[in-house]
């Protein structure tokens, strides 16, 4: 196929350019030391637009304009992007920094490995310049951004000089570069005449196709949100695209890695091998019955070990209950791998329901999530009702509710859409939630079986209007209980069941479908696509009632039910093309058994979990475990592939200036190309080149799966220090509320001692002021010294007695002072604790501060 024949010429030159990378660095060191040494070079690039154009500075404004204009479709296409911090990878002297970037975000980066022209850029970039973070001389292959650093990341006319892995290498430390919502926008030209490349000897540098270049954003494992042509550009340049790209919605991401005998910057076929590593996890909800067992229900993955669940059914009991699943790593177990080294373990809790119409419930529905808002698509049945009837039977039913998971609460209201109610009822269908944030939904049945639908129904969330599409070519037939997924930007859909039709493979009820589809989102048109012959898996591909989640370039499908007497275990479904192609998933551990309506959801790129469902042979018995599985694709064993010739030479026109045509930002079209060769015997390539190469490759594979397990214990020993943090906040929360409420209670006893004390002062005081005018007056008057009012004599024993008390309450006094200063001691090291969570103002600054510490006048 084309496909191959370009992996087979991108071999040949890349073995050609870097030979056995495993035991010789030098020719790729060579690689990118010449293609610097020709950008450092004045007479080949002058530090202005027009020599790091090529001799093309006339289109520096046309190319902003295309750029800017980009900018503004991506941001309607992702609102929740930030402007506020952006890198221009492979920057030169700041021409997209300067008349791009510091227009759209606060603060830029500039990433350029000619120190010459990053000495020019501050001038060239002029008055903007201090809103430059900084400059940095690397080449891109060396660029290590830090994590969560950047809203987006622009590489333009950049890309061609960094070989395959490396390019993969580059985009995979990007991923983990991007802040919340942000994405990397790619612009480079692009070969458009059937060639996978082009190389420039020149500066070391390789122009490839459109598809090569997604091949790269597949293995990197982007997904592509949208890309245009960049209008106004001469004829005799290449095309110019430019795409933006997101990285999968998971804490971690995927790494595929080149397969076979193919030299360090070869892309990959993506036919692979895959083997599942599964553990049943131990369930620490002490529940007599788990709400794994029931069928028919719909689940959420909400992050790497959280899950969502809601209704469904077991036996003829209905459930209209949401439940949060928790997995968790316990104790270490002899387990097949490092991916599940640890004993999983589980925890349900059920969530409080608010306003919940509970006049029906939930079965074969679908659930996504969207923020903190869940959409529940499909409608409800009575729960009285035997026969199946639906409690809205004139229109399709969406609804939604806020999920509040700190406070272990859902509040259900309604979605308010006019166009839903020219829609037929049904369950059954099948959904998936697109990058874009609209949910697409296929198909479904009516409540009595009669009635099949293959419609489309395109949900939008932001605004909750739809599309409704009820014709369109190639769609596939009427069916219910079919799988669906996203492979590639694209939706595909594969099973299902229907009504009885002689033409297929027909049960005693209806027509049991094998066949797939894919759906392109751009086009709004449906492809079928030509099952491949899997020796031995013929039988098995034909499913309904199953589960599916997506790979790079493919899917995997389980359980269900099948054609008699067949496999209803893992099938792994490779894409390429126009066609698909299956091949069986070797399971290990203890692995779920085959089962109607499971659910099977994809955690992270290399773990999946797996519960719930009815017995295909007793579909009231239902299985109450839990099953994690850790993902791995395995290597086939080299071959030995036909080589063809795909490089291409590059001719100069007569008019063209020495001085410009060194060097351009697209390669020109006079080019040549070579005629296409086929082989009749292909060439072979030496066994032990394949087999040290494919050796390099498992190295790269095992060396690369460390460092994911290094960001995952790393995750989590970040998760168990921000949960220790919030238990000590708390207790130091709890412990200032209880040292306020003590120094509320000192403060009442010492107000009630100074009154004390004056009272007791102010009594003896009067008798003893009595005392002495009365002897005074009495002395004056010449009468008898014994003679006067005993009210307000005092004798010895009784001033003796008040020196006393007096002693004894200031003492009293003295504690309670020492008391106060501990407490104020206790309180400022609180106070300085909170402060350095940011909860509080500094030390001493309110009033409540001011009357805390001060102090008493004891005189």
């Amino acid at each position: 196929s084309p496909f191959y024949e370009m992996i087979r010429s991108v071999y040949e030159m890349w073995t050609a350019k870097l030979g056995d990378v495993k035991d010789d660095q030098s020719k790729p060191a060579a690689w990118y030391s010449q293609g610097a040494d020709y950008w450092e070079d004045e007479v080949n690039c002058p530090s202005d637009v027009g020599g790091v154009l090529g001799g093309y500075g006339y289109i520096s404004q046309v190319d902003i304009e295309g750029s800017i204009s980009f900018l503004k479709r991506v941001q309607s296409i992702r609102p929740e992007l930030k402007h506020e911090y952006a890198i221009d990878c492979g920057g030169g002297i700041g021409r997209v920094v300067k008349h791009l970037l510091l227009l759209q975000f606060q603060t830029v980066d500039l990433l350029e490995q000619s120190p010459r022209l990053l000495k020019a850029a501050p001038k060239y970039i002029g008055d903007e310049n201090h809103r430059v973070r900084e400059y940095i001389c690397l080449g891109m292959q060396d660029f290590n951004p830090s994590p969560k650093s950047y809203d987006l990341i622009w590489c333009q006319w950049v890309c061609p000089h960094l070989t395959d892995i490396d390019f993969i290498d580059y985009l995979t430390k990007c991923q983990l570069s991007l802040r919340d919502g942000g994405v990397i926008c790619i612009k480079e030209n692009t070969i458009a005449d059937g060639s996978p490349f082009e190389v420039d000897e020149e500066d070391s540098s390789l122009t490839r196709s459109a598809a090569y270049y997604k091949s790269i954003f597949r293995q990197a494992g982007l997904t592509i949100l949208y890309e245009e042509r960049q209008r106004g550009f001469p004829e005799e340049l290449y095309p110019l695209r430019v795409s933006i790209h997101i990285k999968p919605s998971f804490a971690f991401h995927s790494f595929s890695f080149l397969i076979g005998p193919c030299p360090l910057g070869c892309i990959a076929p993506p036919q692979f091998e895959m083997d599942i590593n599964w553990e049943r996890a131990e369930d620490k909800s002490a529940r007599i019955t788990s709400p794994a067992m029931r069928s028919g229900h719909a689940a959420v993955v909400l992050s790497s070990n959280m899950v969502l669940v809601h209704g469904g059914h077991a036996v003829d009991r209905p459930f209209t209950d949401t439940w949060l699943l928790s997995l968790s790593s316990g104790d270490r177990a002899e387990s097949l791998d490092d991916g599940t080294q640890y004993l999983p373990e589980i925890q349900w809790e059920r969530l409080h329901s608010v306003r919940q119409d509970t006049t029906g419930y939930h079965r074969h529905h679908s659930m996504h999530v969207v923020g903190s808002t869940v959409y529940v698509i499909g409608n409800r049945i009575s729960p009285n009702d035997k026969n199946n009837e639906f409690v809205q039977e004139k229109h399709l039913e969406i609804q939604k509710f806020n999920l509040a998971i700190n406070d272990k609460r859902v509040t259900w209201c309604n979605v308010r859409c006019d166009a839903l109610k020219s829609i037929p009822p049904r369950f059954g269908h099948s959904s998936v939630l697109l990058n874009d944030g609209r949910i697409f939904i296929f198909g479904g049945q009516s409540a009595d079986g009669l009635i099949f639908y293959n419609d489309v129904i395109i949900f939008n969330t932001q605004n909750e209007t739809l599309e409704y599409i009820t014709e369109s070519d190639n769609r596939p037939s009427r069916r219910a209980f079919a799988a669906m997924t996203i492979v590639n930007s694209k939706v595909i859909i594969h099973g299902g069941f229907g009504k009885q039709n002689t033409q297929s493979q027909s049960t005693r009820k209806g027509t049991l479908f094998c066949n797939t589809f894919e759906y392109d989102l751009q086009r709004h048109a449906w492809r079928l696509l030509k099952h491949l012959q899997s020796e031995g898996l013929s039988e098995a591909v034909y499913r309904a009632k199953h589960s599916m989640i997506s790979l790079t370039d493919g899917f995997v499908i389980f359980s269900g039910i099948t054609k008699k007497d067949s496999d209803a275990g893992f099938l792994a479904g490779h894409i390429l093309n126009d066609n698909c192609s299956f091949t069986m998933v070797d399971c290990q551990g203890v692995a779920p058994q085959p089962r109607n309506f499971t659910t099977i959801l994809q955690l992270t790129p290399r773990l999946v979990i797996c519960f719930g469902g009815g017995s295909l042979k007793n579909p009231s018995s239902f299985d109450s475990g839990v099953y994690v599985g850790s993902v791995h694709k395995k290597l086939p064993p080299p071959t030995q592939p036909t080589i063809l010739s795909g490089k291409r030479k590059r001719t100069r026109s007569s008019t063209d200036e020495p001085e410009v045509a060194a060097k351009r930002p697209a390669t020109r079209r006079d080019a040549q190309p070579q005629p296409h060769v086929s082989f009749d015997t292909p060439p072979s390539v030496p066994p032990s080149e394949s087999n040290s190469f494919t050796a390099y490759l498992i190295a790269k594979e095992t060396q690369l799966n460390q460092k994911i397990a290094q960001l995952e214990q790393a995750y989590k020993a970040l998760e168990e220090d921000k949960k220790s943090v919030e238990i000590g906040y708390s207790k130091i929360q709890g412990m200032n509320e209880k040292l306020e409420a003590q120094n509320i209670t000192l403060q009442n006893e010492l107000d009630a001692a100074k009154l004390d004390i004056n009272g007791k002062s102010s009594h003896a005081l009067n008798r003893l002021l009595g005392m002495t005018a009365e002897t005074k007056l009495k002395e004056f008057d010449s009468q008898s010294t014994s003679a006067g009012s005993q009210d307000y004599r005092v004798t010895q024993a009784e001033y003796d007695s008040l020196v006393e008390a007096h002693n004894k309450v200031v003492a009293e006094l003295s504690t309670l002072k020492q008391q106060m200063k501990h407490k104020d001691s206790i309180h400022r090291s609180v106070m300085m604790s909170l402060q350095q969570y940011g909860q509080f103002p500094k030390y001493g600054d309110t009033q409540d501060d001011i009357n805390v510490t001060r102090e008493v006048d004891m005189d």
